[in-house]
């Protein structure tokens, strides 16, 4: 199990990471590019959040028939073609064409779902925290290793080695990761689900909030480059040791806050922490002319970019409904790739219209929308989730009989799976009295 989960957890990585390793240098490399506006240069930065948003949900959907392991694999071709493409292209129109193709190969959704059909529901916590914590070691790791190929190979190398890296997550598919025992059926990712998912608050609260913030991100890696070099604060064959230097550092000081969160169970405090961090900080960006604040407020803005992004799958995981986590996380995957097409195209335009300080007002002005949406959050309730299937059942029975079992809090049946979801409280509630109980019930409907 712990093969598979690693085998996924690298996967997710290795992609993202070919995805990520642009973004501290692409706004400051298609400078030179014929017509490239800030505005062009935006929709360069964020156009694979675009085609993330359009392919997602499809591409979950068209694996419960075609498979979970082929539809991944026509997601990576995609995205290595795309590496490719804009590895050679010589205009920013290809450039962008090339981005768009990246973020064609829609997987994450699809991964959950495999990741979902390998993993039992009592260990899926685990696993995807496994997977959340690969993304931010990707992000980290982007950060420094894109400026440093940049240095040495240009633009050209950064999406060459992206392409390379899609052709290892294609290889680790398929050496690692075990075909599903039987096709499943996740009812969830349907239209019933996710209205379901759209019915519930808090989620959409979330989603606002991953919206914002890797909105505001895209509108941060527009400018920052540019006026990092303005201001003379570091030159591009420094830039990895400058970010190694503030995000290895932000990294440091956020785990006290996620301890806070996950440990002592102040999740919407340390939320609220984190929020506040990236407004303050972007309102500072704005404002400041001074390197030295400037080099503070980045800090401060990724320490609260790195607390949210550890916070906010773990939320979401938290409050979905029963039964209901893959549209959930469909949704969340499908808000965060939106923010980040929106957030580089709204900064490009306020870059043309203001200069180099008018994507940190976007960013300022989505922040503090976020800000809004978390003040009225209620109180996480630490509840886990669990699931059986039952092939032949009498569910009247079987609900009767869990009702008196400690801790589970509620109880769903999906009948495209033949699965019972649960929710329970970890401190009270225990796998085996839940079984108990489901066997005096088909005990009970035998003997009838």
């Amino acid at each position: 199990m712990s093969r598979t989960v690693f085998g996924l957890s690298l996967i997710y990585a290795v992609r993202m990471l070919g995805l990520f390793m642009v973004l501290p240098i692409l706004s400051l490399a298609l400078e030179s590019y014929p017509n490239a506006t800030a505005t062009w240069i935006g929709v360069a930065l964020g156009i694979y959040g675009a085609t993330q948003c359009v392919f997602q949900l499809p591409l979950a959907a068209w694996s419960d028939r075609a498979g979970r392991k082929f539809v991944i694999s026509v997601g990576l071709i995609l995205f290595v073609l795309g590496s490719f493409l804009a590895a050679w292209a010589d205009s920013i129109w290809l450039i962008i064409a090339g981005r768009a193709l990246q973020g064609a190969g829609a997987v994450a959704a699809t991964v959950m779902a495999l990741m979902t059909d390998l993993v039992p529901e009592d260990r899926r916590g685990r696993a995807m925290a496994s997977i959340g914590a690969s993304i931010g070691l990707a992000f980290g790791v982007a950060m420094v290793i894109g400026p440093a190929i940049y240095a040495s190979f240009d633009l050209e190398g950064v999406f060459v080695v992206g392409g390379l890296l899609g052709i290892v997550a294609l290889i680790l598919l398929w050496t690692m990761v075990p075909n599903p025992k039987a096709d499943i059926f996740h009812n969830d990712v349907r239209a019933k689900g996710l209205r379901e998912v759209f019915g519930e608050r808090e989620l959409l609260r979330a989603a606002v909030g991953v919206f914002a913030l890797h909105a505001a991100l895209m509108a941060m890696f527009l400018s920052m480059p540019t006026l990092l070099d303005r201001l003379d604060v570091v030159s591009s064959d420094s830039l990895s040791w400058f970010y190694l230097a503030i995000i290895g550092s932000s990294f440091i000081f956020m785990v006290p806050l996620v301890i806070l969160a996950e440990v002592k169970r102040h999740m919407r405090a340390s939320l609220r922490i984190a929020v506040s961090l990236v407004c303050i900080a972007c309102g500072v960006l704005f404002m400041t002319d001074s390197k030295y604040v400037l080099i503070a407020a980045l800090w401060w803005f990724f320490v609260g970019f790195n607390l949210a992004e550890a916070l906010l799958p773990s939320l979401v995981s938290k409050i979905a409904p029963v039964g209901r986590r893959g549209a959930s996380m469909g949704i969340y995957s499908t808000a965060q790739f939106g923010g980040a097409f929106v957030g580089a195209l709204l900064a490009g335009v306020c870059m043309d219209l203001f200069g180099v300080k008018g994507p940190f007002a976007v960013a300022f002005l989505l922040s503090l929308v976020w800000l809004a949406a978390v003040v009225g959050m209620r109180p996480v309730s630490y509840l886990k989730n669990d699931s059986l299937c039952l092939d032949d059942f009498d569910r009247d029975a079987v609900e009767d009989q869990l009702k008196g079992v400690p801790g589970l809090t509620k109880v769903v049946f999906d009948d495209a799976s033949n699965h019972v979801y649960m929710k329970v409280d970890a401190d009270t509630y225990t796998r085996s009295a839940m079984l108990e109980a489901v066997d005096t019930a088909r005990t009970s409907h035998l003997k009838n």
